[in-house]
């Protein structure tokens, strides 16, 4: 389950599903705008307002009774709530299957061949009309209002064209004439359509029924259309799902493939190939990215050959350095003595003997110091070889040249470690032995590499006269040490006193972001 949801995770799949619910949205809102726009003078529809006037007409056999004289006024309010509440749940209106009902007792034959209303998924849709203002009217064939759904507005037993407008007149007039035995409608106000049409029984007008129809509010067309919706619910959300994953998949694929790209170089980038990002698109930001990623790289580049370059020069002076403050001085040495013995040799040649065997002695010492920073020079490649075994390798090297016994150890778990890292400490190890057989006349030290857990650890110790750290902080071989340490993070740590004198680095197993040092 977490494995699944931390794929999910991945931007391709929030760009797909976002895009599929921004489609569902998009598709829904589009939908609802068009039956909105679609029912917006639906009420007004000759259609609905005859298959209107022909569910009252089928619904008016319930007043037979009730308009016999003497009219039964409750059995006429009753039936026009009824009737009002059965319009305005604005059904589908179907015609039924099968053998239908004579109805040869209310509307003649022209009535009975009015449309009837389909109850099919994309064909039957609500239609939208204010239930509040709507007004349904029960008159006599004088045109005496028998009944109302508002009688406030419509009194009993009042002149129903009195509380009229001039076009619903027309429709009541046309009735009461007789001109007319079917519906009769006007539409053409854009607040309401009006509908009459006669109640006939065996030829003879029974009653009138008057409607007006008033137009919707925005609430009303809105519900009508999410009523509408719902049978078309099923396709709709199967479709945008549809349509929305893959469009959604598509467009989030062509963006992750370029992301990935990015990656792969990148890591490239990491592992010393600075091959620049091929293809590059022009337009977007990605591509404004990866423009600035190629310049970057091409920086990065130029920065790392700056520095190896300045590691060259740094490796050059410190040469240059222990040549002058070793190897010279020993040489300057020889020739003097040589000139001693020169002016000795036939004066007092058992002086001069004496003389030449200490001159032999300097002799070996600088050929010994010459072999140290030769080798120093051509160090152990640790990119093809382990740190331990190339320090050890170097420690018996410089054992052999200076004389002085080394005790070389490592302990703890071996753990991986950068690079840099095993560059530095291999450094600061032939740095601080060269100090130790130049300046701290020692007789034995000693190297431990120690795998603590959370760095490693390298203490170089000597029993050697020792100094005083402040005084010598600004010299170069410890001011190299410090500065190799603080290039990968590191700690360095002195002790030294008469008793010897001991080196303490700790380095990370990962750099720290933010860089820095701390030396104590």
């Amino acid at each position: 389950m977490k494995k699944t949801l931390g794929k999910l995770r991945k931007i391709q799949w929030q760009l797909t599903f976002t895009y599929m619910a921004a489609t569902l949205i998009m598709l829904f809102l589009v939908e609802l705008l068009v039956l909105v726009s679609n029912n917006r003078n639906s009420y007004s529809n000759p259609f609905f307002i005859t298959n209107t006037a022909r569910s009252l007409n089928e619904a008016g056999r319930g007043l037979r009774n009730a308009l016999d004289n003497p009219v039964d006024e409750e059995a006429i309010d009753a039936w026009i709530v009824n009737n009002k509440s059965f319009l305005q749940s604005n059904p589908r209106m179907e015609k039924p299957d099968g053998p239908q009902p004579e109805q040869n007792n209310f509307m003649d034959s022209p009535q009975k061949e009015m449309p009837a209303q389909r109850t099919n998924l994309f064909e039957s849709k609500p239609v939208p009309f204010s239930r509040e203002k709507s007004r349904l009217v029960i008159a006599s064939p004088q045109g005496l209002i028998l009944g109302s759904d508002t009688p406030d507005e419509f009194p009993r037993y009042a002149q129903l064209t009195d509380y009229l407008q001039s076009d619903e007149n027309d429709v009541v007039q046309t009735i009461l004439s007789g001109a007319q035995t079917s519906v009769v409608y006007a539409n053409t106000n854009s607040q309401y359509a009006s509908l009459a049409f006669p109640l006939v029984e065996a030829g003879e007008m029974k009653a009138i029924v008057f409607m007006r129809i008033a137009a919707p509010t925005v609430k009303e067309e809105l519900l009508a259309a999410l009523e509408g919706f719902l049978p078309d619910l099923p396709i709709f959300l199967v479709t945008s799902v549809v349509v929305g994953f893959v469009f959604g998949s598509l467009l989030a694929g062509s963006f992750t493939t370029r992301i990935k790209k990015l990656i792969q170089f990148t890591s490239r980038w990491g592992k010393g190939d600075f091959s620049r990002i091929e293809n590059v698109r022009e337009g977007d930001e990605i591509s404004e990215l990866s423009i600035a990623l190629n310049q970057m790289v091409g920086q990065l580049e130029e920065l790392i050959e700056s520095k190896k370059m300045l590691a060259v020069l740094e490796e050059r002076n410190r040469f240059a350095r222990d040549l002058h403050d070793s190897v010279k001085q020993e040489i300057f040495s020889i020739s003097m003595n040589l000139s001693a013995i020169k002016s000795l040799i036939k004066s007092n040649p058992e002086k001069a003997a004496e003389q030449l065997q200490v001159t032999a002695d300097l002799a070996k010492h600088a050929r010994n110091e010459l072999s140290t920073l030769i080798y120093t020079l051509m160090p152990a490649q640790l990119e093809n070889q382990d740190l331990e075994l190339a320090l050890k390798e170097y420690v018996k090297v410089w054992e052999k040249n200076s004389a002085i016994s080394v005790v070389y150890r490592t302990r703890g778990k071996k753990r991986a470690i950068p690079a840099e890292v095993e560059q530095s400490i291999f450094r600061i190890t032939q740095e601080a032995l060269s100090n130790i057989a130049r300046h701290s006349k020692a007789t034995a030290t000693s190297l431990t590499l120690d795998y603590l857990p959370e760095n490693i650890q390298l203490q170089v110790s000597d029993n050697g006269t020792g100094f005083d750290p402040e005084s010598v902080k600004k010299g170069l071989g410890l001011r190299s040490i410090a500065e190799r340490a603080a290039e990968n993070h590191g700690e360095l740590e002195v002790d030294s006193g008469p008793g010897g004198t001991t080196l303490t680095l700790k380095f990370p197993y990962r750099g720290q972001p933010d860089g820095g040092q701390n030396e104590k």
